[in-house]
């Protein structure tokens, strides 16, 4: 899962054929499946609070439909650590999404969007799930 600098990684489901699909929604789905459609997605335009809340709530519906006990590619499943760094990212991006709401000018949203992609401990809990995945995902 890659943080960009001021952009919130990409998690707005490209694709979704029907109008009446939610960005994000789905079925339960390995941590693979979940990297897959985090990294697919396109950047949000950080400079609009609704673009960045839609992308924020499709993030957070990805991470909600990991099911750890899902065997990956290789038939294994992620160790509790990793899921553990899958939550963390979950509390990050739900703490955003406050953060977002709660931003009231321009110079507002961009600090907020700003302090997730520089803070070093998503860096390290994001580098942690994309270390696993990249491992462990075909």
């Amino acid at each position: 899962m890659r943080p960009a600098v001021l952009l919130v990684p990409a998690l707005l489901l490209a694709g979704c054929s029907s109008g009446h699909q939610v960005l994000g929604a789905g079925d339960a789905t390995s941590l693979c499946g979940a990297v897959r459609e985090y990294n697919a997605l396109a950047e949000p335009d950080v400079t609009s609070r609704s673009a960045v809340l839609a992308h924020v709530d499709a993030v957070v519906r990805i991470l909600d439909r990991v099911d750890g006990g899902r065997a990956d590619a290789n038939h294994s499943k992620p160790p509790p650590t990793v899921l553990d760094e899958v939550k963390a990212e979950r509390a990050a991006y739900t703490q955003l999404r406050k953060d977002v709401s709660a931003a009231t000018t321009p110079d507002a949203l961009h600090s907020v969007v700003s302090a997730l992609a520089t803070s070093d401990a998503f860096a390290a809990t994001d580098t942690g799930v994309e270390l696993w995945a990249s491992n462990n995902c075909g």
